[in-house]
């Protein structure tokens, strides 16, 4: 559950350490959250690893925290010094909604699963075959955090 836009979100597990520098459905290049951590500000993916087990969470969309399945641990999730207010204006709920894929993945994934076999790399296939259509058009909107702005003139 998205603890910031109160609603479920899928999480790929992966049974391995993740070591990708770019968003597997975008391509841009990952920030670095906490430990750990990486995410892609353009269509808010994030990327957690578990340092004790060696997986990852691929989580599609925005929480506080994630939760592994092998040990159980529980980590809170950083993104740096981007603050993310969904739900408190209208902007910010655009940008969001405008970059999710949650609904997108939920129909596609579980539609398409018995096409992909038992190979477990087969999950990057269908991150390029499936996801990454889409992504081209969408990336022309940019999250900029409040952090990035240097020279702000108050007009109006």
């Amino acid at each position: 559950m998205s603890s910031t836009t109160e609603e479920t979100i899928p999480i790929f597990y992966l049974p391995w350490w993740d070591t990708f520098y770019v968003c597997v459905r975008c391509k841009a290049k990952l920030l670095s959250g906490g430990a750990n951590q990486k995410w892609c500000s353009y269509c808010f993916i994030i990327y957690c690893g578990c340092r004790y087990c060696l997986t990852t969470n691929i989580i599609f969309g925005l929480t506080c925290q994630t939760h592994c399945k092998k040990c159980k641990r529980v980590t809170p999730i950083f993104m740096g010094n981007t603050i993310v207010n969904i739900g408190s204006n209208e902007i910010d709920d655009f940008v969001y909604k405008k970059r999710n894929i949650v609904n997108d993945l939920k129909n596609i994934y579980m539609k398409d699963i018995d096409n992909y076999d038992d190979n477990p790399l087969n999950v990057y296939d269908f991150f390029k075959e499936k996801l990454c259509v889409k992504s081209v058009s969408e990336a022309i909107i940019e999250w900029i955090p409040y952090s990035r702005i240097t020279n702000l003139k108050e007009i109006g």
